[in-house]
């Protein structure tokens, strides 16, 4: 793992270590090093600056595993398939695509989700201590099988399992290509049932998107509503909980043409990481200072900035508003979470012994 990357963990898991009056602090001795960024104010210039552009994940993982020469179809298909790492005309096209999509799970969801979250809840077990992973994993593993299931005409259980998760900043070479060997599988059998339903199978990498780049982040937030409230969530709403957990670590961007943000000099290639949830954290800080008593109200960068702005973020919201509100009608559900923390890595998705 490059010593950026380590240094960069470090700090995501052990946040009382920096310093937050400062706004970014190099994460390596190199003359242009990696940045790491949790000022609000520069991290929008930067999101907004045309010479900066999203940090292809899919090469860094190839780096990293060892495997830079190898073709990962299906993964990078998926990720070519989204505007995460487009922009221009390609970004505005493929982001027009997706919301239609997007809108239309929405508008589903509102048919079915109360009645899918209070069935899901109403059939675990408040006789004993449940594992608040499993049960977050349960929980989004059959919603997101629903989902598909309503948009391919088809029964939740003939849908082939899911991938593991890989969004790590340390994959090995066989996982990235056993999660390549699933998603084929996964976007082959759903390719097959929109053909069968008469509906465009141009889509099958959007449905893959919402299988799989949404469910992580939202695991990560769920996971840290119990674990941060144990006994319930009675007092979480969907916005706060995403803004205090702010499960997608960091927003990673590329310099590509040299150029002047605020007093940092950026030269083409260098690497810039950005952290919502250090953002929020320095927000609170500032705002608690006498110095900037009139401070307006923190932005909120859990689900991105501009116009990389998460699409999925409203169906999100919804999903986490149906559970927080299932787990606050059920003070009886209870969560064995002795040993557990949350850990950081690209999202808050584990919660690892202690």
């Amino acid at each position: 793992m490059p010593s950026s990357s380590l240094k960069l963990r470090s700090i995501l898991n052990n946040p009382s270590s920096l310093d937050l009056t400062r706004t970014w602090i190099p994460l390596d001795e190199r003359p242009d090093p990696t940045l790491f960024v949790y000022d609000s104010a520069l991290a929008k210039q930067i999101l907004r600056a045309p010479t900066v552009q999203t940090y292809n994940l899919v090469t860094y993982w190839k780096i990293v595993s060892g495997i830079n020469g190898e073709t990962l179809t299906a993964i990078e298909t998926l990720f070519a398939s989204t505007p995460m790492f487009q922009h221009g005309h390609a970004h505005t096209g493929t982001r027009k695509r997706l919301l239609a999509l997007y809108n239309d799970v929405e508008s589903q969801l509102d048919l079915w989700l109360p009645d899918f979250c209070a069935t899901f809840f109403s059939q675990a077990e408040v006789e004993r201590q449940k594992n608040p992973e499993e049960f977050v994993g349960q929980f989004l593993e059959s919603l997101i099988r629903a989902i598909l299931a309503h948009h391919l005409d088809c029964s939740s259980a003939s849908l082939p399992d899911f991938p593991k998760s890989i969004f790590r900043m340390m994959v090995r070479a066989n996982n990235l290509r056993e999660y390549d060997r699933h998603l084929a599988e996964l976007a082959a059998n759903a390719e097959r049932m929109l053909e069968k339903s008469g509906q465009d199978p141009e889509m099958v990498w959007i449905l893959m998107s919402i299988s799989v780049m949404g469910k992580e982040p939202l695991f990560g937030a769920l996971l840290y509503s119990i674990l941060t409230k144990p006994s319930a969530s009675v007092g979480w709403d969907a916005n706060t909980l995403m803004h205090h957990s702010a499960s997608v670590s960091i927003l990673g961007r590329e310099v590509i043409a040299d150029c002047n943000i605020q007093d940092i000099s950026l030269k083409k290639g260098q690497l810039v990481h950005i952290c919502p949830f250090l953002i929020h954290l320095r927000d609170a800080f500032l705002k608690r200072s006498m110095a900037v008593a009139e401070r307006a109200g923190p932005s909120s960068f859990s689900f991105g900035f501009g116009s990389h702005l998460c699409p999925g973020r409203k169906i999100s919201l919804k999903i986490a508003q149906h559970f927080l509100d299932q787990m606050a009608l059920r003070p009886g559900l209870v969560f064995d979470t002795s040993g557990l923390r949350m850990t950081r890595d690209f999202t808050l998705a584990s919660a690892t012994q202690t």
